[in-house]
C-alpha cells in the first residue's frame, strides 16, 4: 500500500479515512492495524514524503519548489526545514553531492 502513495506526487494527502475506504475497511479498524504495527499515519506519509524527496532530488530534474510542492509542503520554506531535520543538510546541498 505504502509503495502506490511514494509512486505519486501529492499536493494534497489523501486522509486516513480515505485510505482505510480504499482498503475496504473502516478508519478505526485501519488506525488500530497500524497500531499494532507500531506506525501511524504520520509516520507513513513522513516515511513516503522522505522517500520520494530522495528520489527527486537524486534524479534532478525538478525544482526544489517542485519537489516540496509533490510532496505535499505547503511551502517550500517548509520542505527544507522537514529536510534538514531528516538528514542534517538542505535539499540543495544534498542534491549537489
Amino acid at each position: 500500500m505504502y509503495r502506490h502513495l511514494r509512486a505519486r506526487g501529492y499536493g494534497q494527502w489523501p486522509t486516513l479515512a480515505s485510505l482505510a475506504q480504499q482498503q475496504g475497511i473502516s478508519a478505526s479498524t485501519f488506525r488500530r492495524q497500524l497500531e499494532r504495527e507500531g506506525r501511524s499515519y504520520q509516520q507513513i506519509k513522513d516515511e513516503v514524503r522522505r522517500a520520494m524527496a530522495f528520489e527527486r532530488l537524486r534524479e534532478g530534474v525538478l525544482s526544489i519548489a517542485e519537489i516540496a510542492e509533490q510532496a505535499g509542503f505547503q511551502e517550500p520554506s517548509a520542505f527544507h526545514r522537514a529536510f534538514k531535520k531528516w538528514t542534517g543538510q538542505s535539499p540543495g546541498s544534498y542534491r549537489a553531492r
